[in-house]
């Protein structure tokens, strides 16, 4: 399968639920939350990006994933406690996908007050 084929597949498989959680798409009523946990340097310490400036940056980045969406081609999701309302508390997404062995790498940030919860694991 290739990476194209695969992203399109991931990206039409939400919302997926748990127990206690929904992964859906990400969209602009977001943004101030999603500012709220990717604004931290310890949250994003160990991500592929850098901790989001100001809510123009988390804006930004929400218009370019709309975008991928509509075009299949993005898998970033909003992770979403069901007793919580709507709001995300974090995301996950594909982060590389090896078509040789068919495996994807999944990357997560999760708001501090989160931590420790078991929700990644979930």
């Amino acid at each position: 399968m290739t990476e194209r084929k695969l992203r399109k597949l991931l990206v039409n498989a939400v919302p997926i639920e748990t127990e206690r959680l929904v992964i859906r798409k990400i969209n602009m009523d977001d943004a101030y939350d999603m500012y709220e946990y990717s604004s931290l340097d310890d949250v994003c310490e160990f991500l592929l990006w850098s901790p989001h400036v100001n809510i123009a940056v988390t804006e930004g980045y929400i218009e370019f994933l709309q975008k991928r969406y509509l075009r299949g081609l993005y898998a970033d999701w909003a992770i979403v406690l069901k007793d919580n309302g709507d709001e995300p508390i974090g995301d996950i997404a594909v982060v590389h996908m090896d078509e040789e062995v068919s495996s994807v790498h999944i990357g997560y940030c999760i708001g501090k007050a989160w931590w420790h919860q078991g929700i990644t694991s979930e």
